[in-house]
């Protein structure tokens, strides 16, 4: 039992990593996958949540003293923080062809 965990846990991590490498749609979907669970229903609001919040976790624990980090001083936020900047609607998502044909921007 402890093996298979392990091997789950090893694959959750990699799956993490290759998504901070790759980008944030590659992350997205290991948090799909790992956070809610891959159900096809996922709110895609609270899924670039998390995203946009583990990314600003990150950029901040890089720019702390290490002194800081192991003295756990650490405060973690709310992942709902940061619904403004995933409401902000992508300029890329406006070039590309939508599915009726159509590519005029809004």
């Amino acid at each position: 039992y402890l093996k298979d965990l392990f091997t789950q846990w090893r694959g959750l991590l990699a799956g993490y990593d290759e998504g901070l490498v790759k980008g944030d749609a590659v992350l997205a979907t290991a948090v799909w996958r790992n956070v809610f669970g891959g159900k096809e229903d996922v709110d895609l609001v609270g899924l670039g949540e998390v995203v946009s919040y583990l990314r600003g976790v990150l950029k901040g624990l890089d720019e702390m003293e290490d002194e800081v980090v192991a003295d756990g001083e650490i405060q973690f936020g709310d992942p709902r923080s940061q619904r403004k900047v995933v409401e902000v609607r992508s300029k890329l998502l406006d070039s590309l062809p939508r599915e009726d044909g159509d590519s005029s921007k809004k």
